[in-house]
């Protein structure tokens, strides 16, 4: 089943119902169809021929091949079940079996960490909700609620994944989106925010981040060795253990378009045992992402994984620079369709020149209050990214007495030229006044009407007794 050489019905039908080497019992059996869905996603044929040229490239499957009697065993096998009628019938009993086998699997290293008093007990727990969480049960659960649990079991603010204090950069349950051009440190956040989700750092530019109980699914689509590289000067071998046990990498491109298949996502979560994808990027899981179609497809798939538990981050890239190489500064700005941007909780903006040690940050979609807008500076030998220079309202209050918006907008939104807009005074008096509800600074009203009305003005907030 694993071809039909007169079509790809065959391939599509294993990738919809969701198959993956890790089914095959037989190594060589799962050496083949990783190399097929390779070949498949790429667009390229996969007969016996092209995929004997695939085992022999590496010196595993040189190997196996041999053992199981060389290439002639590749046509034997197609020969044998290359109806692509079969297929699905074939595909599903191979997931059942490799469901069935993950679950023994999971049961019997759980029984032999129980038996041993010295394994701690949350270890074994954490092995089996990690194991079994890898396998895709049938049918699609009933996520209907009464209005009242819906509408009142509920936060009222955002939760933060990253974040806190009212500044969110990543809510669960809504999609994080990094954009930037090439070379900003787009990958260098994202392995750092990965990092803190599976608990080797408490936080990222300052914020808490909060670590997963489970796993984090890293797809390097694109750039695999670089990204690789990346990760490796951010851990060291005492990170070995948590990094295995936690992270989950996919290198190179999904096994299919995932606006095609808006459960592809959740697949590949749950074959990993993750509750959080990292998408690197977003051009490598989905074709034309500029097509509504597409864009809406995308979303589609992204909805889906976030109700079925899953986080999500994603790596995507702007348009084109504006006029005098200005930064994007709108949502409108980023490449692609407006489902990408309107299906996500929280974008951020790295902006700056390829290989700059120092870039911008800008939050254009926030969940809560605005991050920003500070300047970060990469260290790219310790694999660490700091606020180089943020957004220090307290600083700027206590340098400039009866500080007000406007003053605050021309400092924060580095306002040169031209007075700030309505929106950039709106943005900055929010700050301030997060900052008068958390007993940092006091708010002195101003005038509101006759010919010398005043705006209000914020001060530090005196000590107790005390009124400016």
């Amino acid at each position: 089943m694993l071809d039909d050489p007169g079509g790809c019905g065959a391939v599509d039908a294993a990738i919809a119902v969701g198959i993956t080497p890790a089914d095959f019992y037989r190594p060589l059996h799962a050496a083949t169809y990783a190399r097929i869905l390779e070949l498949h996603a790429l667009g390229q044929p996969h007969t016996p021929i092209d995929l004997r040229r695939e085992l022999e490239a590496t010196d595993s499957g040189s190997g196996l091949l041999h053992d199981a009697g060389g290439p002639s065993w590749l046509h034997t096998l197609f020969e044998q079940r290359g109806m692509a009628e079969w297929a699905a019938e074939d595909a599903a009993t191979i997931a059942d079996l490799g469901q069935r086998r993950r679950v023994m699997d999971a049961a019997i290293q759980a029984a032999r960490l129980a038996a041993d008093p010295a394994t701690p007990l949350a270890r074994t727990t954490g092995l089996l909700a990690s194991k079994l969480g890898a396998v895709a049960l049938p049918g699609e659960r009933d996520r209907s609620v009464d209005g009242a649990t819906f509408a009142l079991d509920t936060p009222v603010a955002a939760t933060a994944i990253w974040g806190d204090n009212g500044e969110i950069a990543w809510a669960a349950g809504e999609a994080l989106m990094l954009v930037g051009p090439q070379g900003v440190g787009k990958t260098t956040l994202a392995g750092q925010l990965t990092l803190a989700r599976v608990g080797l750092r408490k936080e990222l530019l300052g914020m808490p981040v909060t670590p997963t109980a489970s796993r984090v699914l890293y797809l390097a689509c694109d750039r695999p060795q670089q990204i690789r590289r990346s990760f490796r000067r951010m851990v060291s071998e005492a990170d070995r253990e948590l990094l295995a046990e936690r992270l989950v990498v996919w290198q190179g491109p999904p096994p299919g378009d995932v606006a095609k298949q808006p459960t592809l996502l959740v697949d590949l979560a749950r074959r990993a045992g993750a509750d959080t994808i990292v998408v690197d990027s977003l051009k490598d899981a989905v074709a034309d992402l500029v097509k509504d179609e597409a864009g809406a497809g995308y979303n589609r798939a992204r909805q889906t994984a976030l109700v079925s538990g899953i986080e999500l981050v994603e790596l995507h890239h702007q348009r084109k620079a504006g006029p005098e190489g200005r930064r994007p500064r709108t949502l409108s700005d980023v490449y692609g369709s407006v489902w990408l941007t309107a299906g996500s909780g929280s974008v951020l903006l790295l902006w700056g020149d390829p290989g700059d040690p120092v870039v911008e940050l800008h939050h254009l979609k926030q969940p809560a209050e605005e991050i920003g807008p500070a300047k970060l500076l990469h260290d790219p030998d310790a694999g660490t990214t700091i606020i180089h220079q943020g957004t220090d309202l307290l600083g700027m209050v206590a340098s400039k007495p009866g500080l007000t918006a406007a003053d605050a907008a021309r400092l924060l939104f580095d306002v040169q030229g031209r007075s700030p807009e309505a929106r950039e005074i709106e943005k900055a008096r929010r700050k301030l006044d997060a900052l008068v509800t958390r007993r940092l600074l006091f708010r002195k009203e101003g005038s509101r009407g006759g010919a010398t009305k005043t705006p209000a003005t914020y001060h530090l907030a005196a000590r107790e007794g005390e009124r400016p």
